[in-house]
């Protein structure tokens, strides 16, 4: 095993402790390597001892180019993301193909789930379901919508849900339970 070399626009300072690994994603050839001092963490991806099949091996100058989504500024952890927020730019591909997203249009309602430093690639594992609607929230749902008539009440959210899934409220005002589809931030529709 050996690692993939590091994008060159990485800088790190020198730990000052020992160094600190895991391996947080099952079935994943990434490594998280920690500092505590300075404070500081990397992913790096591990090959399997010879040299990666998409790089050349004349010169490191002539590596794979492969396009990918980069964060144009600092991403913090929970942030609910849009396409604006990135640019798609070609950076070496060094062993992450399969793991970098390019299609700007997965990143509707979708959340960090780390932060994200500028012109860092975007991957798969960054990414979670954008929550919209989060237990005990108040919710605004309506019925019958495109139907002649627009019902409205506020209910109480039973769970946590993401947009279109289907959530169990209770009515605020009766004490009932009902099902709706969450339709964005705080709201649902009865189907």
């Amino acid at each position: 095993m050996h690692v993939v070399p590091l994008d060159n626009r990485i800088v790190l300072q020198a730990c000052q402790q020992k160094l600190q690994f895991e391996q947080p994603f099952v079935n994943q050839p990434n490594v998280r390597v920690r500092c505590a001092q300075p404070q500081w963490q990397l992913f790096v991806t591990l090959g399997n001892g010879a040299a990666p099949s998409s790089a050349k091996t004349d010169s490191p100058a002539s590596a794979t180019l492969m396009k990918a989504l980069v964060a144009k500024e600092v991403l913090k952890r929970g942030t609910i993301i849009s396409p604006d927020m990135f640019m798609l730019t070609e950076m070496p591909a060094s062993g992450m193909e399969n793991q970098v997203i390019v299609d700007p249009q997965l990143l509707v309602n979708m959340e960090l789930v780390r932060d994200l430093a500028p012109n860092a690639p975007l991957r798969t594992y960054d990414l979670k379901k954008a929550v919209m609607v989060k237990r005990g929230q108040e919710v605004l749902v309506t019925a019958g919508g495109g139907q002649g008539f627009l019902i409205t009440v506020k209910a109480e959210a039973q769970q946590d849900a993401g947009m279109g899934e289907t959530i169990r409220l209770k009515n605020a005002e009766s004490g009932r339970f009902m099902s709706a589809e969450v339709t964005g931030p705080g709201t649902a529709k009865m189907k």
